[in-house]
């Protein structure tokens, strides 16, 4: 379950950042039924870049957040994701669920000020989201491609063989 809150959450970046840095749209196969709102990613991408200057003002004024370090907020982010995946067990209503997606988007989004701090601006989290894109993108040859897969095992088959061919064990 965790993996999949990160999976839904790394497709939701993707999404933006193609957004913001290429101007195109993403998102055609966002799963879950309480996530299906969200796929209009660019009507959320108001909402990623009021919550990115909101992080940076933190980061320049807040005590709190200067003295934190990737390990602190990697706390906050696994508190953060168990409180989704609780709010999903129980069925709780979507505004619940929002907020606390809300809440690791936030974290993630403060992590990487960290980061960026830590490694004097070594870090850029708009890399490491378009490569993720890119890496999607090659894996779902069914959605990106010409291939086809009707089912989720076949879906899933096209990934590891997209997997494979890219850490060279097919040709």
């Amino acid at each position: 379950m965790l993996l999949d809150l990160f999976y839904l959450l790394a497709m939701a970046f993707v999404g933006y950042l193609h957004i913001k840095v290429l101007g195109s749209g993403f998102g055609r196969g966002v799963r879950g039924r309480w996530l299906r709102q969200s796929s209009n990613l660019r009507r959320n991408s108001k909402a990623f870049d009021r919550m990115e200057e909101i992080v940076d003002k933190l980061g320049k004024e807040c005590p709190w957040t200067k003295s934190q370090s990737s390990d602190s907020i990697i706390k906050h982010i696994r508190e953060e994701v168990e409180e989704v995946e609780d709010e999903i067990e129980r069925n709780e209503e979507l505004s619940l669920i929002e907020e606390e997606l809300g809440d690791v988007v936030f974290n993630i989004l403060l992590l990487s000020e960290v980061l960026q701090k830590e490694s004097k601006g070594g870090f850029k989290l708009e890399r490491g989201i378009l490569k993720t894109a890119d890496k999607v993108m090659r894996r779902s040859p069914h959605v990106f491609g010409q291939e086809k897969a009707t089912t989720v095992q076949e879906a899933m088959d096209l990934w590891q063989r997209e997997k494979k061919r890219e850490k060279g064990m097919l040709p």
